[in-house]
């Protein structure tokens, strides 16, 4: 089993090999670029349901004012984070911008099925903590 950090890599290898494919192999950092940011969008999911969850345990701990009270402080947190990920996650990736790996000519089938497994898992996350969110608030913790 793999841990994160190597899922992250394959995961980001795989889509900066899509990148360099459609825009041809002399476009590398334009293709980076563009796998960076494809990367990011994937993980916005796991990050919302992070602060999600963050900002629920901060309203309910401190049990004052409304959950849109403390709306404006979970926006400026989930930016934060994500912007935190995103530099720490563009400092891993520079060593395939610097050494890209090797292309193959096209796609394989077990790259396929990871991205496929790597976004199901993604929005999956956040959709069980949206499902929870709700379901909680349903039986009268008012989070939302």
């Amino acid at each position: 089993m793999r841990s994160l950090v190597d899922t992250l890599d394959c995961v980001f290898v795989v889509i900066f090999a899509r990148c360099r494919r459609k825009l041809g192999v002399q476009e590398t950092e334009e293709a980076w670029r563009r796998a960076h940011y494809q990367m990011a969008g994937i993980l916005l999911f796991p990050i919302a349901a992070v602060a999600l969850i963050a900002g629920s345990l901060v309203f309910v701990a401190v049990d004052r004012g409304t959950f849109l009270e403390h709306k404006r402080l979970l926006q400026i947190g989930t930016i934060a984070l994500s912007f935190g990920v995103s530099a720490l996650l563009s400092r891993r990736f520079r060593q395939y911008l610097n050494a890209p790996p090797q292309l193959g000519r096209e796609e394989s089938e077990a790259e396929w099925r990871l991205m496929v497994g790597f976004r199901a898992i993604s929005i999956g996350i956040f959709v069980v903590v949206g499902v929870v969110a709700v379901l909680l608030h349903e039986a009268g913790l008012k989070l939302l």
